[in-house]
């Protein structure tokens, strides 16, 4: 009697843990929306500021920071591609995705 209340209680605790839904990309829009165009594999253009894209991975590691310490979302980014150079290769846009995740973002959009 005692192993099955024994086996019952630790299927239990252990079907509690799973209750854990994961994130949606619904739940990481709930966090700060910030728009980035990509200019070429060395700048971004962010809040009207043209500035090179490691700068703009430490503003976006600072904002994430920020809201984990608020215990709020991390921002969400929605990129673009800037017509002003042609076309954004495919390597600029995962070193791009690359730095994002690294800073804490969880949702990029491109646009």
């Amino acid at each position: 009697m005692r192993s099955l209340l024994l086996v019952l209680t630790t299927v239990f605790v252990l079907s509690q843990g799973c209750d854990t839904a994961p994130a949606t990309q619904d739940d990481a829009r709930q966090g700060m929306r910030v728009v980035v165009d990509l200019l070429d594999d060395e700048f971004v253009s962010y809040a009207g500021n043209r500035m090179p894209m490691e700068d703009f991975f430490y503003e976006v590691r600072q904002l994430c920071r920020q809201a984990f310490g608020r215990g709020e979302a991390a921002p969400w980014i929605e990129v673009h591609a800037s017509n002003q150079s042609g076309a954004v290769t495919n390597a600029t846009f995962e070193r791009f995705q690359k730095g994002m995740w690294d800073a804490g973002v969880q949702l990029i959009d491109p646009k």
